[in-house]
């Protein structure tokens, strides 16, 4: 593969988590969900030819919407957090910084967002 990034669009609906959250399990505590923490080259025997360096996340969501209600954004291992606001870019060294895409709640009026993930490559030779 000769491009220089590759990327990925994840779009939330509230509406599709609820109704497989009802087939899946008891509803429970939206703090209960704790992904953990890691960085996107991974720790396995991978990691080394991984040419993903530089991550850029483009967070697409409803002007004014509270992040601490609505959920989303990243939290970088020493537990800084960054919300999912909308136009809000976050930009991370892909091989070296750990952290966890936190999921998004939404509610009965934001109900859907997105997010737009390009990683930067380097170039091999």
């Amino acid at each position: 593969d000769t491009t220089a990034s590759m990327g990925t669009l994840r779009v939330y609906d509230r509406n599709t988590r609820l109704g497989a959250e009802s087939l899946l399990s008891a509803p429970s505590s939206e703090d209960a969900i704790k992904r953990p923490f890691g960085v996107i080259c991974g720790d396995g025997e991978d990691a080394e030819t991984d040419s993903r360096r530089l991550t850029a996340m483009l967070f697409l969501s409803v002007k004014d919407s509270d992040a601490n209600e609505l959920g989303g954004g990243v939290t970088v291992e020493n537990e800084v957090k960054y919300g999912g606001v909308c136009d809000r870019m976050i930009l991370l060294r892909s091989d070296l910084c750990s952290h966890r895409q936190e999921p998004w709640k939404g509610n009965a009026e934001d109900d859907k967002a997105s997010c737009v993930t390009v990683h930067f490559v380097k170039e091999t030779v």
